[in-house]
């Protein structure tokens, strides 16, 4: 029986209850299988400096992820590792993933219509994501936005799992392909996010998330999620 913390994600990442719900999934599956869990949240595994076998959650703040590091040097693996969850950032994976050859719209001076996306970090605020018809909104600086073209076509949410069975949706082989080669890019073991499919079938990725909250594919997701966990930790 191994010891596990799990760390909950921070209220201003989270903008419905379906990421508590994904995380106590993953919890109930590795509880049943006779595991101990703590679950904390961040401010809580920052002031307690909790120790398990393991480490796993929605972390995002500098601070955990620092800590993570320190207990990744000595022994004790993180769940995504720290480094992945950096590399989520927006003005990190989307330079990342373009160098890779992973399809994305282009960006910079791109012309309308376009997407203002605020490059660092994740998304907290509807001004963080705004669509662009025709111009950009008046008094809004623009320094601190990536430029997207807009890109028509069929928006696709996918969800995955590295080193599992687990994809969704499970019938488009070819953005498994890609998805899974771009999540292999930032080390991310556990993502999902946003694809534009257009008329002619190519595939775009507008958006690339470090765990999302599954909510189509939960109770799948979670058995995945669970069995990467334990992967990992008779690795480490």
């Amino acid at each position: 029986m191994m010891r596990l913390i799990a760390i909950s994600r921070d209220k201003r990442f989270s903008k419905s209850d379906a990421d508590a719900a994904i995380l106590n999934a993953v919890i109930n599956c590795l509880e049943q299988q006779g595991h101990e869990v703590v679950l904390i949240s961040e401010n809580e595994f920052q002031e307690s400096g909790e120790k398990g076998d393991l480490v796993f959650g929605m972390y995002r703040d500098e601070k955990t992820l620092s800590m993570l590091d320190e207990l990744q040097q000595l022994g004790i693996p993180a769940i995504p590792p720290p480094q992945a969850i950096r590399h989520a950032q927006r003005n990190c994976h989307v330079d990342m993933l373009m160098n890779a050859g992973i399809p994305m719209p282009p960006t910079g001076n791109v012309g309308f219509p376009c997407w203002l996306k605020k490059s660092n970090g994740w998304t907290e605020s509807p001004t963080d994501v705004i669509f662009c018809e025709h111009e950009f909104p008046a008094n809004l600086n623009l320094n601190g936005y990536l430029i997207q073209k807009h890109i028509d076509g069929d928006l696709v949410k996918f969800y995955g799992v590295l080193n599992t069975d687990f994809f969704y949706p499970s019938d488009n082989k070819h953005l498994r392909e890609l998805a899974t080669q771009a999540a292999e890019v930032l080390s991310l073991p556990i993502f999902g996010g946003d694809a534009i499919v257009t008329l002619d079938g190519s595939i775009y990725f507008i958006d690339f998330n470090d765990w999302p909250s599954f909510s189509p594919c939960q109770e799948e997701a979670a058995k995945a999620i669970a069995q990467r966990i334990l992967i990992v930790n008779r690795n480490s």
